[in-house]
């Protein structure tokens, strides 16, 4: 359990939600009438420290669940060799569009973002 600062612009929500971060990936499928997210995975990615240290494998990690977002998109993309990954703004950082040019020039698939960045 973690208490983290929320940062929505909504004036409805708390200062402050408490609970667990989760990420997930999924495909947008449907029809035009009707979109849905079929799920592919989801995971707990913040508290995930000490988790990690139990794996034997020498396989290295993130702890920045931005960069882990990018990560499983990768994942997801190898298996169709390409998407496009929808995300909310919070997502737009440095250390995620470092991991995505990254990926880009390593990994098997492609992966492009799109979402809507904020304007000051």
């Amino acid at each position: 359990m973690k208490k983290l600062h929320q940062e929505s612009e909504n004036v409805s929500k708390g200062e402050y939600i408490v609970g667990h971060l989760f990420g997930a990936i999924g495909i947008l499928a449907g029809t035009p009438q009707k979109w849905f997210c079929l799920p592919l995975f989801m995971n707990l990615q913040d508290g995930v420290k000490a988790i990690f240290g139990w794996a034997d494998d020498a396989e290295e990690r993130q702890f920045f669940h931005v960069v882990q977002m990018i990560d499983q998109a990768f994942a997801a993309a190898r298996t169709f060799g390409g998407a496009l990954l929808l995300l909310d703004r919070y997502f737009l950082s440095i250390p995620a569009l470092q991991r995505l040019t990254e990926k880009n020039r390593t990994a098997d698939g492609r992966l492009q973002i799109v979402t809507k960045a904020k304007l000051l």
